[in-house]
């Protein structure tokens, strides 16, 4: 319970911040639904080939995730998602890589970009922290 209400405070803090935003009473289930279906589209596309497109999709995957659980919380990223990404998982604490999200969110915009290549061990240390985020939010 109390950590439920940690986060509650948590969620506050990023709207008092406007690192989120408010979402309209009963807008969040749309919402929801809206992130599931971009899900099923992103989760196709982990059977690339390409290492650039399979990072960017779990990249998505986990932006997804987190703007579901926020919506569970009646609001969404505002204007900088992936700082406020960055700060969302350091505060659940599901960073436990070597290579950190501060890096990964690096590499996600100069793989978007075409700058290089995702570097080895990126892709895993996001799909861990993708599945460490799920764990950790399915309480």
């Amino acid at each position: 319970m109390a950590k439920e209400h940690n986060r509650e405070e948590f969620v506050a803090s990023l709207v008092r911040s406007k690192e989120c935003i408010s979402v309209e009473p009963g807008r969040w289930v749309i919402e929801i639904i809206k992130q599931r279906r971009s899900l099923v589209y992103l989760r196709s596309k982990l059977g690339s080939i390409d290492q650039n497109d399979v990072y960017l999709a779990t990249y998505d995957i986990l932006m997804r995730r987190v703007e579901m659980w926020l919506l569970r919380h009646n609001v969404q990223f505002g204007e900088h998602p992936h700082a406020t990404l960055k700060k969302i998982v350091h505060r659940l604490n599901v960073d436990d890589t070597n290579i950190g999200i501060d890096e990964l969110v690096s590499i996600r915009h100069s793989t978007k970009k075409n700058f290089f290549g995702v570097p080895p061990g990126a892709l895993e240390a996001l799909q861990r922290i993708t599945a460490a985020f799920e764990l950790e939010t399915s309480s």
